[in-house]
C-alpha cells in the first residue's frame, strides 16, 4: 500500500525486436564499456546465452553464443571479471561435468580463445546457480539450495584464495528469507547488492531489492527497490550500469510469461557508490611488445589491496573497476622487469570515463633506474608517512625476489631554500628507506644511499607541477 501511495520515478523502454523475442528474454549482463549485451533466452524450455552488440548507438541482432558455452544442456546467469578475462556461468543437467543439477563453471581467456568451461570446486550435489563476480577479482556470488539455507534458494559468497575458492557463505538473514532469492547482482562498487526475492512483504511474487556492505562487512537490511519498477509480477534480473545511472530489467509486461528487457534511468536513493575503472597497455620499454604483468590498486589511505589481476597476455591490456573519490597507488610487476609505481587521486572525480594509464616495463639493467611515486614526506621533513609502506614493501618484495641486484637509494629535491639544506634534507630521505629496507633483514652491503639535492632535476623547477615531479625518491640498479 505504500509502495502504491508513494510510486518511485520509473519510466522503462523496451529494448526492441533485435533484443526481445517472442520466448522470454531475461537475466540481463552489460559488459564495462556498455557496448556487449549478454543474456539467457529460453526457446522450447531450453535456456541459452544470446548476445548482441552496440553499433552507432543501436543494438544489433542477438545471436546464440557459441559453443563451448552454449551446449545442449541449459545454461543460465552469466558474470565476467572486469578486464573480460574470466567468465563464469551456470550449466544444468550436465551428467558428465556437473555435480548436482545446476553448478557453475567457469571459462579463462587464452590469448583470444576461451579455455575448456571449467565446473567450479564447490559445487555440490545440491543446485548452485546466478553466478555475480566482484570487479576487485576477489569474491563469487552465487545462489544455492543446500542444507546452510535459510530457505529454499538463498545467496552465497565464497571468496578467491591461493589455493581455490573458499567453503561458501551464507549472507544472512538480512538479504535471505524462508523464501527464495535469485538472481544477486554485485555493483562494481563492491558494496552494494542487488537481487530478486519472494519472501517478504512486495508487489508481486517475486520483487526486485538491494543491499549495501556495512563498514563491519554485514549486509544491511534489504530494501525494496519500489513500485512501479517491482510489478504484480516476477521480476527475474536486474543489471546497473558502471556510473550506476542507468538499469536493465528482466519483466513481464503482460503477465502471460514472456519477459522482455527494459532500460531505465535508476532513482537516486537506489543507485551505487559512484565507481571509475582505469585501464591501459602494458608493454616492454624497449621493445614495446605487450607484458602479462600483475598489477595491483591499492588505497593509499588505508594501505588496502582494492583489486589485483593480470594483463593480458596476448595485447597486454588490464582493466580494474574501482570507486572514486579516493588517492590510489598503481604497483605494476613481472619478475624479469624493474616493478613500475604510480598514483593518482579520484578524489575530484565525478564521471564514470576511464582513466587511462598506459604502463611501459624496464628490463632489470645496470643503471636502469624507478621513480617511487608511492614515497611520501612532510614538507621539509624526512620521516616517512604511513602511506609510503605499500611502495617500501614492494620494494622490498623486488629485493627479495631479485637476491643478486644491488642498488642506490636516490633522494632529490626541487630548487626551493637553500642547496644546502636540500641536500642534506635528500640525503636524510634517502637513508629513510635504507634504513627501512636493513630493518627488513636485506643486506646492508646490497643498498647504498645518497641526496643529491637539486642538482638531478627531471624537468624545469618552473612550475608547481615539475616542482613536484623533482621532489623525488628513486632507486637505480647498480649491481645485477
Amino acid at each position: 500500500k505504500d509502495a502504491l501511495q508513494n510510486p518511485v520515478p520509473y519510466n522503462p523502454i523496451n529494448m526492441g525486436s533485435n533484443i526481445n523475442s517472442a520466448a522470454p528474454d531475461y537475466y540481463p549482463y552489460l559488459s564495462v564499456d556498455g557496448e556487449n549485451l549478454i543474456f539467457v533466452r529460453q526457446e522450447n524450455k531450453n535456456e541459452d546465452f544470446y548476445q548482441s552488440k552496440k553499433i552507432n548507438g543501436k543494438w544489433s541482432e542477438a545471436q546464440r553464443m557459441p559453443a563451448p558455452i552454449n551446449t545442449p544442456y541449459n545454461e543460465g546467469g552469466i558474470s565476467y571479471s572486469a578486464d573480460k578475462n574470466e567468465m563464469y556461468f551456470v550449466r544444468c543437467g550436465d551428467k558428465v561435468n556437473g555435480d548436482g543439477s545446476c553448478d557453475i563453471y567457469a571459462c579463462y581467456k587464452e590469448g583470444k580463445n576461451w579455455s575448456k568451461p571449467m565446473n567450479q570446486g564447490f559445487n555440490t550435489a545440491s543446485f548452485e546457480s546466478m553466478p555475480s563476480f566482484s570487479s576487485d577479482g576477489k569474491t563469487l556470488y552465487f545462489v544455492a539450495a543446500n542444507k546452510n539455507c535459510i530457505g529454499g534458494m538463498d545467496i552465497f559468497s565464497t571468496e578467491k584464495t591461493s589455493t581455490g575458492w573458499s567453503e561458501p557463505k551464507n549472507l544472512g538473514k538480512n538479504i535471505n528469507t524462508t523464501g527464495n532469492e535469485q538472481f544477486p547482482f554485485i555493483h562494481p562498487d563492491n558494496q552494494t547488492i542487488y537481487f530478486v526475492s519472494d519472501g517478504r512483504a512486495g508487489m508481486g511474487r517475486s520483487d526486485i531489492y538491494y543491499s549495501r556492505k556495512m563498514p563491519n562487512g554485514a549486509w544491511s537490511e534489504a530494501v525494496n527497490i519500489g513500485y512501479p519498477i517491482n510489478t504484480e509480477g516476477d521480476e527475474r534480473g536486474i543489471f546497473i550500469t558502471v556510473d550506476g545511472k542507468s538499469a536493465i530489467v528482466s519483466r513481464d509486461e503482460n503477465g502471460n510469461g514472456n519477459y522482455d528487457l527494459y532500460q531505465f534511468d535508476l532513482y537516486e536513493k537506489a543507485q551505487p557508490i559512484r565507481v571509475t575503472y582505469v585501464k591501459g597497455i602494458i608493454t616492454d620499454a624497449k621493445t614495446h611488445l605487450p607484458v602479462a604483468a600483475d598489477f595491483q590498486l591499492i588505497d593509499l589511505k588505508t594501505g588496502k589491496i582494492i583489486t589485483e589481476s593480470s594483463s593480458n597476455e596476448t595485447d597486454g591490456s588490464y582493466l580494474v573497476s574501482i570507486p572514486s573519490g579516493k588517492n590510489y597507488a598503481l604497483n605494476v610487476s613481472n619478475k624479469k622487469y624493474l616493478f613500475y609505481s604510480e598514483n593518482f587521486s579520484l578524489k575530484d572525480k565525478t564521471d564514470s570515463i576511464p582513466y587511462e594509464k598506459n604502463v611501459e616495463l624496464q628490463a632489470i639493467e645496470i643503471g636502469k633506474s624507478v621513480v617511487l611515486k608511492n614515497i611520501f614526506f612532510e614538507t621539509d621533513k624526512y620521516d616517512l608517512k604511513p602511506e609510503s609502506k605499500v611502495e617500501l614493501k614492494k620494494l622490498l618484495e623486488f629485493l627479495t625476489t631479485n637476491p643478486t641486484v644491488k642498488i642506490l637509494i636516490a633522494g632529490h629535491t626541487d630548487n626551493v631554500g637553500n642547496p644546502a639544506h636540500n641536500l642534506e634534507l635528500s640525503d636524510n630521505r634517502a637513508k629513510s628507506v635504507y634504513d627501512f629496507l636493513v630493518e627488513n633483514k636485506v643486506d646492508a652491503s646490497r643498498i647504498k644511499f645518497k641526496g643529491y639535492g637539486e642538482t638531478h632535476p627531471l624537468v624545469k623547477n618552473d612550475s608547481p607541477e615539475n616542482k613536484a615531479m623533482n621532489r623525488r625518491t628513486e632507486f637505480v640498479i647498480t649491481e645485477k
